[in-house]
């Protein structure tokens, strides 16, 4: 049984060759980045909507990242191994750079192309609408491993607070799905499931300051 998005052949993009907005989703591929750099962070959206028991698919990866410079600069460098930059129309234009510490730290969240395909990132937990300070969703994070990579996901409380809190039809749609999976209710057969994972408890929570921003997750 694997992910929709296990590890498979497909090749990386080589090195000095454009990343483009619209490459393949790779989640492995980030996640094994992320590994290789220490980088503490927490997975929510799509991703985390699989983990939980919804096989649905998902275009991108949405995660936050704990809002210490030293763990910012540890996700620069690796977001400069996935060759990160601003996706969008303009976005060269625009004075921030993902692969810089400083900035990811200041910028709170970063629509990024790599690599690996799209990568949506927080360094401000508090600009998601539902979501706990980091203090908090760290500590209700679970742990998967696949292959060997850690993979730190949103706790399924904190996910469907903040599903119910973004609002739109998918996030509806998402609750629903979850809260049928939490009463036993099956996907039907033809669907896809994903794997079982290995769960580990996740790392000790690392403080957060408060902020009461909120904005909904594009995903």
């Amino acid at each position: 049984m694997r992910w929709p998005w296990q590890p498979r052949a497909d090749a990386k993009v080589p090195p000095g060759e454009r990343v483009t907005d619209e490459l393949p989703s790779k989640p492995y591929e980030v996640f094994a980045a992320l590994a290789r750099h220490d980088v503490d962070y927490v997975v929510i959206g799509g991703v985390a909507v699989q983990a939980h028991g919804n096989p649905r698919t998902t275009l991108d990866v949405d995660l936050v990242a704990a809002p210490e410079a030293a763990n910012t600069d540890r996700l620069a460098a690796a977001l400069t191994d996935l060759q990160a930059r601003l996706r969008g129309v303009d976005a060269e234009l625009i004075d921030v750079d993902p692969r810089d510490g400083r900035d990811l730290l200041e910028g709170g969240n970063f629509t990024l192309a790599t690599s690996a395909g799209r990568v949506d990132v927080w360094t401000h937990p508090e600009d998601l609408k539902g979501c706990p300070p980091w203090a908090q969703l760290r500590e209700r994070a679970q742990r998967f491993t696949v292959r060997g990579t850690p993979i730190d996901v949103v706790g399924k409380d904190d996910l469907l607070s903040m599903k119910r809190a973004a609002g739109r039809e998918k996030d509806h749609g998402d609750v629903a799905a979850l809260t049928s999976a939490a009463r036993g209710h099956q996907p039907p057969a033809d669907q896809p499931r994903p794997p079982e994972l290995e769960r580990s408890k996740p790392p000790h929570a690392r403080a957060q300051r408060p902020r009461t921003r909120g904005r909904d997750i594009d995903r």
